[in-house]
């Protein structure tokens, strides 16, 4: 399945009619860290997909949080209740959308990183990698530390060696994840376990 420049551009009339204006304006700007980041990591021929997975990210953002659970607890049965709290249940619906609505975006990696873009998992990809950190530092994101680790995260990104460029992804991903846990338990609020383990491999990479 070929994902093109043409089928891109239907794409984004598409999503822009399924979603509300702001959660629009947060997808674009996805898309533009996405790119910045695919265009130094990826293949050229990745890139369009990298642009589909961008745009149908929050695809079932602003489903109703009720029909969410339902459709996620029938496809994937497995999930613990842990996993399924209300600020996740879009990433794990996202490729359930895709598959029904979207079907010739329906790819391999179109499918894992919208799926892992919230709590990531323990195998991501750098695919995955670059979607679950654009999500975070898109230059909408107002929160202060969502603005400290993309400033970390792009300065001077171009000029690194690959290596390089990986470990600053990685460093990233680690940096938003604590960033996560330490706002959630300000708030009283539970962290799932999966983005901990996350978290751990992640590090384990570095």
């Amino acid at each position: 399945m070929i994902v093109t420049e043409e089928k891109i551009k239907e794409l984004e009339a598409r999503v822009r009619s399924a979603l509300s204006e702001r959660r629009y304006i947060h997808t674009l700007g996805v898309r533009r860290a996405a790119l910045r980041l695919g265009e130094a990591l990826l293949q050229e021929c990745e890139l369009c997909e990298l642009s589909a997975a961008s745009l149908l990210h929050d695809i079932a953002k602003e489903i109703p949080e009720s029909e969410l659970y339902s459709m996620v607890r029938s496809r994937f049965p497995k999930l613990s209740e842990d996993a399924l709290v209300p600020a996740v249940l879009h990433s794990y619906a996202a490729p359930i959308i895709i598959e029904r609505d979207f079907p010739e975006f329906a790819t391999e990696k179109i499918l894992s990183a919208t799926y892992s873009h919230t709590l990531g998992s323990e195998n991501m990809t750098l695919f995955d990698k670059i979607i679950f950190i654009a999500d975070y530092v898109e230059d909408g994101r107002v929160w202060h530390a969502c603005r400290t680790t993309a400033d970390k995260l792009f300065l001077g990104f171009e000029s690194l060696d690959r290596e390089s460029k990986i470990k600053r992804l990685n460093e990233a991903i680690i940096e938003s994840i604590d960033n996560t846990v330490r706002s959630l338990q300000e708030r009283g609020e539970r962290c799932a376990q999966q983005m901990l383990l996350t978290r751990a491999a992640i590090s384990a990479e570095i």
